[in-house]
């Protein structure tokens, strides 16, 4: 549903996965935002490769490295935000999702994806290191939390789907 001239935030970028399909749309204004340094690094690179395709067709692309919980935003500036994989790594999760909140516009959408709980619960079973890495998993999410934390700033849930990698 976005059209030329929307804002979309992929929070969380990494090596830009979204933020290069974003790219690839027709006249949106994009934008790509990581904590790491490095991953955009790899997003810039990615860019380059697929605009020496003739592959972009956005309007604009911005990277950004940033903090989840302090956006350098202005409130109601996106149309659509992005955060994939991201929420389960962070400390102070009511702070990024509030942010999150801030900055998409009325009536746009905020599309989040965190690991499912049963795989997850399995991986941190499994391997200690897993939620002991640098930046690694710090919470397993129940649906229905996140939905609840999500809809207590005014968002409404209008789909939800599931998959896993393992």
């Amino acid at each position: 549903g976005l059209k030329k001239g929307d804002k979309i935030l992929d929070i969380g970028c990494g090596e830009g996965r979204h933020t290069i399909r974003a790219c690839q749309t027709d006249g949106l204004v994009c934008a790509g935002a990581d904590f790491g340094f490095l991953p955009l690094v790899q997003t810039r690179k990615k860019l380059e490769f697929h605009r020496a395709l003739n592959d972009i067709s956005c309007a604009s692309i911005d990277l950004v490295c940033t903090d989840i919980t302090s956006l350098p935003f202005g409130t109601k500036s996106f149309d659509c935000v992005i955060c994939s994989e991201v929420l389960e790594h962070i400390t102070n999760d009511a702070e990024a999702i509030s942010e999150l909140a801030r900055i998409v516009k009325p009536g746009g959408t905020l599309a989040v994806s965190v690991p499912r709980f049963w795989p997850e619960k399995i991986c941190w079973v499994l391997s200690d290191e897993y939620f002991n890495a640098n930046m690694g998993h710090v919470r397993i999410y129940r649906k229905k939390n996140l939905v609840k934390s999500i809809e207590s700033h005014d968002f409404s849930l209008f789909a939800s789907h599931h998959a896993h990698s393992i």
